[in-house]
Order: structure tokens, then C-alpha cells, then sequence
């Protein structure tokens, strides 16, 4: 004992040296122990709303993450802020407390995002909110609840009260001897692994931060495969031999499940449920991900999307070739897409300008005082009807490619305050006002139909409805679509129709998948593939023979699945774990099938290795557009900012445009000098008193203006969306650019702009209830019960007369009754 009692003082004494005292328990201590009670309240709160309760102690098991994660963030800081220097102690505690502040409000938010979607939020969801937090936040916002709100703000104010107050004693007392012991029992448990909760509370088991870091390991075993020569051959198409018109419309957020087609008990669909039986229709469509942008180009560029969260392929270069609309516009067809939503998340005016589709008609293009705002997103469906209508008449010599995507049926499926919802049997809540939006959108389609019939443009037309993707309601733990790789979120509902099918009509036998869809647009045309290779295979043609499909989440490195007949395999990259089905006998994936070690490792082995495969095209696409775009190029020059970017040219897309529509300009740029800073393109449009104005990043960040060539010309093309409510007339549109500081760079001459083109603004049309320009549109179209859904809202002919007059003034505002109240906000 005497040999052993200099190392126990030595220890003890250790223990006082890490003892914090008063002052630097309320400097530190204080800043941790508030964000640890407020999410473990978070938690507790979170799993109290799981369909399956965990017990006490699986509970406390996942409060656990948080009791070890704070108090060892309170020693780290703590010994950190032992240092002698006093100015370093002070930067310590200043930078705790504003880390504290983001980590807290990100924590409360992704516990928000596990309670709203049933799965972890990660890094890409982060980032994702973080950079387009003025759009993202809406939809956020609509889920959160007011003790949300409550407890960051309450943690947050408590937090930051050591910033500006602190005591004065630096004693140590014995309870703060007890809590330094404490923290022993909690490191000895991370050291041995801690005790797993059951299945229910398992994901929520880790902190977020401990959550980010497991992905980021994760993500280093990623292996992108380089493709093969073959798979990078654009694909080339020739001159169709029977150029029907193609209407494609994505039903949003519809699952097969939740249609008349596939339950003929449940009464949503009725119209999709005629054209069905009056058309073709399959058995077993999947999506490919579970989003509405990746399911875009599946289902209109042939191919699987970027498995990756954020919509890369709306970037130059960022498309995996070339889509159905740039292809038909090649061919002479006239190609339009129509979407009630706003047209800036997720960067869709340039995804759908980078499809190749030369009219894009979105929200604020749609907008009339009729039309109902009808969630953070849009407009009321109906909206794009008269638009779509009089757009496909325009031009009767010529073919047409229209995509419509509907978006009632989107979380948080609110309808417009004139529909009398419908009761379904057993059914309430949430899934009730979705089984509403989806008759909703239903609607729309009889509508759309019966419009195209009026005006005698069905008879050439060829339609196709389908599901972009479904939706969950906790039948998996999981909500809405974005982590849903269950049936309930990738099976969807196809029906084609038309008079081009030549009086084809039944089943569409076999696993099919979003890809398939435009090589069978191909076939109808009889346009014959005479360069390259589509992914899918035609819906006319027998499924080919030993055909396996692939789908992952939206959410990178969440989840992964394998179809092969009725066989299905889920790799939920570890958490929880993998999952295995045979949909025969079991098609509500009720109960998993045990695997063998290597029959699992090899199915995982195989769905990675087609993850690492799509993205090692995408790199591969990406770094040959990289490669490609700069050349050298002596042209003269324009105009030259600062004496080191020129101009040496520019040329307007689409010089015809209505208010609210964005002006393509395809310029080029040299740079006569190395950058040595990225710089903004500052584009102005200038019309009848009204400007505009778009701050343009080149080439969507994609090659670095410091990775500009001096001496070399370098194409980018850019937008700027006219104001919305301005006169018809001649636009002019001008160019400018500012230095990362905000500070104009001037032309050599000493100008900001040059003017680089113009663009003619058209007269938008009003749309009443008489229809669009003497185009009728049809009554609703609705089989069995009676739907109480009037065509639109009247609109009195002061409301329509005040739109068309003073621009200069605030358009008025039509309440659900159709009588105008110029004195309030306008609507959007």
C-alpha cells in the first residue's frame, strides 16, 4: 500500500486539475447541460410518437447517445480552455458558444426530420437546407410544431448567458468532483459498445453529429466504376415515321396503391381507372428514386439520375445524355412542360432548359387571380389546363412533346377551399386528405382528356399517366417518399391511352420501370435508335429475360434495394439491417426472409457495385464537359470587364416571352488574364419600366472561374426571368460583373452593362371561366359519387378588367368567392 500511495495521490490530484471549478462549470457546463436536457426531452418526445411504443429501457438506451455526447463535449472544451493564454480562453468559450447555437438548432430539426419522414436526416440534407434555406424552410416549417420552437430557443437564450455573465469563484466543490467521476461510466460504455434498443428505436440511437461522422467513414469505401466507351455514345435518333403528338403527366406522389387501377375498391381514380380499361396499363411499375426531380429524368432522359441528393443534373454537363424532349425537338416537334409549382426549387427552370424543352410554364407564369394557392409549392392543378390547351393548338402542322406534373397530391395535400372532400371508409387523418388530393389529381386528368377531345387533338395524340413516385404513411416507419424504398413508395401507377395504339388494350406484364418509358415514346413515333443505347426497354415489348431492377432513396447512402421477380433485397447500408422479401407470398414486405452471410454480402456487393456504376457515369459525363468546354478563340472582343473577362459574343434562346418567363442568352466569354477570384454575372432586363434582375454563377459553379484558360473562349448560358406583372413590349437585356465583395467591375470604357440582346414580352392571357381565347374547357369528369368541384372560380369582369389595365399598380386579389378586394396583398 505504501508503494501504491504516491500514484493514488497522483491520480486524485489529476482528478482536482480536471475538476472544473464554479466559474468554469457555469462557463461550460451550463452551455452543455442545457442542449442535453432539451434533446433528450426532443427524443423522448420523438418516440412517443412511433406506431410502436419502445419500452422504458429501450428509451433510455437512445437518451444514452445524448449523455455521452454533451459531457464529452463539455471536457474537450473544458481542457481546451485550460490553456494559460488568457485572449485563447476567451476565443475557447466564445467559439463553444456560437458552435453550441447551429449544432442545437440542427439537432432539434433532424429529430423533427425522424418524426416527419421516419428516418435520419444526413449530411446532404444539411447542406441542402442550409444553402437553399429561403425554399426549403416552407416546407420545413409546415411539420414543426411549437415546442420545436420552444426548445431552441429557450436552450439557445440560456446558452448564451455565460457569454455576458459569469461568477466570479473559482472553488471547486465536491459535486463538481462527482460529475468529473461521472463521466467515466459513460466513456468505459462507448469503449464497449453500447446496449442496442429494440428495431422501433434503434435508428434514433445516435446523436446527429455521431450520425455524420459513421456516414462520412462510410462514404470513403465508395467505389465509382468508370464506364465503358459504349455507354458514353450519345444516343442519336432518326426521323419518326408516324410523329404522333406525346403527352406525358407525371401524377405526383401516387402510388399504385392509392388508385382505382390497382383497388378497384378504393374510389380515387376513376378517370385514370376508364382510360386503363379503354388503354394499356402495368401491372408492376417502380420508380427508380424516390423523388420528384431523379424521377424527372428516369422517366423524360431514359436513364437512372445522380444518386446523389441534390439535383446536379439542372448544371451544365450534368445530364447522362440526352433527354426525350431534346431529341423530339430535333425532329421537328414543339416540346413544353407545365408545372402549378415554383419554378426555382431545386433548380428546375435549368433542369428543364438542360432537358431541352422550349416552353416552360411554372407558377408564376400560371398565376391569375383565380387560382387558389394551394401549398408552399403552387397553384391549383387546374391552372396549367387553358395554358397547356391553347400551347398544344398553337402551331397544328407540327407535332407536339407536352409534360404536364401535377402537384395536389404533395405533402401536405391541401386542396383548394371550394372541394367537398370525400369520406373513405376506416380511413382519417392525414391519409384521408391524401386520398382527397389524389382525386384531385384525378380530376385533372379527366379534365385534361376531355379538353384535348374538344378541340379534336386526342385523335393524334398518344397519353401517358404515371406515378413519378408513391408515398408512405408509417406502413414501414417511414412517411411521405423521400426514405421510402418500400412498395408503398416505389410501385406506381402507368396507364397509356390514345388513339396511336391502334386499338392496343390490357396488362403490361412484367417488372417495369421508369425507364422504359421513353424508349416506348420511341417506338410509337417510329423514331429507330441509330446511334448509342437506351437504358430501358419499350412497355410494347416483352420484358427482357432475366431483367433485374435497381432503386435507391433519394438521400444518399440510406437506402438501396434489388428487384429480381418477385424477390426483393433492401440494403439499408447497416441501420437497420438488411432486408429480404419474397412479394408473392408476402407483397406488404410484412416480414423479412433470413439470409445466408454470403447470399446477403453478395446481394449486397451487387446493388453498390450498380450505385458505383451510375455515379461513375455521371463523374465520367461530367469530366468529359469539363474537358470540352473551353477552346481557343482569338475573336474580337465586345466589351472587357476590368481587363480581364471579354465578351465576345451573345445570342438569345427565345426571344418570345409572357411576364414571368425566363430569357435563355447563350454568351461567350474569354479571359485575358488569369482569376484569381470567382466573379458574378449580374443580368438585367429592362421593360416597360419594370427591371429584372438575376445574379448568375458561370456554368453553375461547375469549372471555376480561376479554372478559365486565358486565351481561350468558354460558352455559358444563363437566365433572366422577366417581371411578373409588366406590359407587352420589347425587352432589352443587358450584362455586368461583380467581384466577390459585391463591388461592380467596370468595362474598359468605363460602362457596368452591356446590352447583349432583346427579347419581345407577349400579352399573358386571362383565363376566366369561359376558358382561354374562346377555348372551352370541359366540365368535370367524374364517375360514381357526385364531386362537388365547380370548373373555376368566377371572376368578375372588374377583377379580369383591373389585371389587364395599370401594371404599374398591385394586381388584385380575388377572394374563394370570385369578388375582387383590390385593398389587400396580391395573392402570390
Amino acid at each position: 500500500m505504501h508503494r501504491l500511495r504516491p500514484w493514488g495521490l497522483r491520480i486524485l490530484r489529476l482528478l482536482d486539475w480536471f475538476t472544473p471549478s464554479v466559474r468554469e462549470a457555469w462557463v461550460y457546463g451550463l452551455a452543455a447541460l442545457i442542449p442535453l436536457v432539451v434533446l433528450m426531452g426532443e427524443r423522448v418526445w420523438v418516440m412517443s410518437r412511433l406506431p410502436t411504443k419502445p419500452h422504458g429501457w429501450d428509451r433510455l438506451w437512445v437518451a444514452l447517445g445524448e449523455l455521452e455526447f454533451w459531457p464529452v463535449f463539455f471536457a474537450i472544451c473544458l481542457l481546451v480552455g485550460r490553456v494559460p493564454n488568457r485572449w485563447w480562453r476567451g476565443g475557447v468559450r466564445v467559439l463553444m458558444h456560437l458552435l453550441i447555437i447551429p449544432v442545437l438548432a440542427i439537432s432539434v430539426a433532424e429529430l423533427a426530420f425522424f418524426d416527419i419522414t421516419g428516418g435520419r436526416a444526413d449530411l446532404d440534407t444539411v447542406l441542402f437546407g442550409l444553402q437553399d434555406f429561403a425554399r426549403v424552410w416552407p416546407v420545413v416549417s409546415s411539420e414543426l410544431v411549437i415546442w420545436d420552437y420552444v426548445g431552441v430557443a429557450v436552450g439557445v437564450s440560456i446558452t448564451l448567458i455565460p457569454v455576458f455573465w459569469t461568477p466570479k469563484s473559482n472553488a471547486k466543490t465536491w459535486f463538481s468532483r462527482f460529475c468529473v467521476l461521472a463521466l467515466f461510466p459513460a466513456v468505459y460504455n462507448e469503449t464497449q459498445g453500447r446496449v442496442r434498443p429494440a428495431k422501433e428505436a434503434k435508428p434514433l440511437q445516435k446523436t446527429f453529429v455521431e450520425s455524420l461522422f459513421w456516414e462520412a467513414m462510410d462514404r470513403r469505401h465508395d467505389v465509382f466504376t468508370p464506364p465503358e466507351p459504349a455507354d458514353m455514345a450519345p444516343l442519336v435518333i432518326g426521323k419518326p415515321k408516324t410523329p404522333v403528338n406525346v403527352v406525358i403527366v407525371l401524377l405526383e406522389s401516387v402510388g399504385a396503391n392509392r388508385t382505382s387501377v390497382y383497388d378497384p375498391e378504393l374510389k380515387t381514380t376513376p378517370n385514370l381507372l376508364r382510360l386503363s380499361q379503354e388503354g394499356l396499363y402495368a401491372s408492376h411499375m417502380y420508380a427508380a428514386v424516390t423523388h420528384t426531380t431523379k424521377a424527372l429524368i428516369t422517366t423524360l432522359c431514359g436513364d437512372w439520375p445522380n444518386l446523389v441528393g441534390d439535383a446536379r443534373e439542372s448544371a451544365p454537363g450534368g445530364l447522362p445524355g440526352r433527354c426525350l424532349a431534346d431529341l423530339l425537338r430535333q425532329q421537328g416537334y414543339r416540346t413544353a412542360f407545365f408545372q402549378p409549382a415554383r419554378q426555382d426549387f431545386e433548380d428546375r427552370v435549368d433542369l428543364v432548359h438542360q432537358m431541352g424543352f422550349d416552353t416552360f410554364r411554372h407558377r408564376d407564369t400560371l398565376a391569375q387571380p383565380i387560382w387558389e394557392k394551394n401549398n408552399y409549392f403552387g397553384l391549383d392543378d387546374r391552372s396549367m389546363l387553358a395554358p397547356g390547351l391553347a400551347w398544344s393548338a398553337e402551331e397544328p402542322e407540327r407535332p407536339f412533346f407536352a409534360t404536364y406534373l401535377t402537384l395536389a397530391s404533395h405533402h401536405d395535400y391541401k386542396l383548394p377551399t371550394h372541394v367537398k372532400l370525400l369520406d373513405f371508409p376506416l380511413i382519417t387523418g392525414r391519409v384521408e386528405k391524401y386520398l382527397n388530393a389524389v382525386r384531385y389529381v384525378d380530376d385533372f386528368t379527366g379534365r385534361l382528356v376531355k379538353a384535348y377531345e374538344a378541340q379534336g387533338l386526342a385523335d393524334n395524340t398518344i397519353f401517358v399517366f404515371l406515378g413519378d413516385h408513391g408515398e408512405g404513411f408509417g406502413e414501414h416507419g417511414r412517411y411521405q417518399h423521400d426514405l421510402t424504398i418500400y412498395e408503398e413508395g416505389l410501385h406506381i401507377p402507368l396507364v397509356m391511352w390514345g388513339k396511336p395504339l391502334a386499338g392496343r388494350t390490357g396488362i403490361i406484364e412484367g417488372n417495369r420501370q421508369q425507364i422504359d418509358v421513353m424508349p416506348t415514346i420511341l417506338e410509337v413515333v417510329g423514331a429507330p435508335v441509330t446511334a448509342g443505347k437506351t437504358r430501358g426497354a419499350s412497355l410494347l415489348a416483352p420484358v427482357p429475360e432475366g431483367r433485374v431492377l435497381f432503386h435507391s432513396c433519394w438521400r444518399s447512402h440510406r437506402c438501396i434495394a434489388r428487384r429480381d421477380g418477385e424477390s426483393k433485397f433492401i440494403d439499408h447500408y447497416g441501420d437497420p439491417n438488411a432486408q429480404s422479401f419474397d412479394l408473392a407470398q408476402d407483397p406488404t414486405e410484412k416480414k423479412s426472409r433470413s439470409l445466408s452471410k454470403a447470399e446477403r454480402e453478395a446481394l449486397t456487393l451487387e446493388t453498390r457495385a450498380w450505385h458505383g456504376r451510375v455515379r461513375g457515369r455521371y463523374e465520367a459525363r461530367q469530366a468529359e464537359y469539363v474537358q470540352t468546354i473551353q477552346r481557343p478563340d482569338d475573336a474580337p472582343a465586345i466589351a472587357t470587364w476590368g481587363g480581364v473577362v471579354s465578351l465576345l459574343g451573345c445570342d438569345v434562346t427565345n426571344p418570345n416571352v409572357i411576364p414571368a418567363e425566363s430569357v435563355w442568352v447563350k454568351c461567350r466569354w474569354r479571359p485575358e488574364a488569369p482569376l484569381t477570384e470567382a466573379w458574378t454575372l449580374i443580368a438585367e432586363i429592362k421593360a416597360a419600366g419594370r427591371t429584372g434582375q438575376e445574379k448568375w454563377t458561370p456554368l453553375m459553379g461547375v469549372v471555376k472561374m480561376w479554372n478559365w484558360r486565358p486565351g481561350w473562349s468558354i460558352d455559358d448560358t444563363f437566365r433572366v426571368a422577366t417581371p411578373q406583372y409588366t406590359r407587352p413590349g420589347e425587352a432589352v437585356i443587358s450584362v455586368g460583373w461583380q467581384r466577390i465583395t459585391g463591388v461592380a467591375v467596370k468595362t474598359d470604357d468605363g460602362r457596368e452593362r452591356v446590352n447583349v440582346g432583346a427579347a419581345m414580352i407577349d400579352k399573358r392571357p386571362l383565363q376566366d371561366a369561359a376558358g382561354l381565347e374562346g377555348i372551352a374547357l370541359p366540365e368535370p369528369i367524374v364517375y360514381g359519387e357526385e364531386w362537388s368541384l365547380p370548373l373555376l372560380t368566377e371572376t368578375s369582369s372588374e377583377a379580369a378588367e383591373a389585371s389587364d389595365g395599370d401594371l404599374d399598380a398591385d394586381p388584385p386579389v380575388v377572394d374563394d368567392r370570385g369578388k375582387a378586394e383590390p385593398e389587400k396583398a396580391p395573392a402570390l
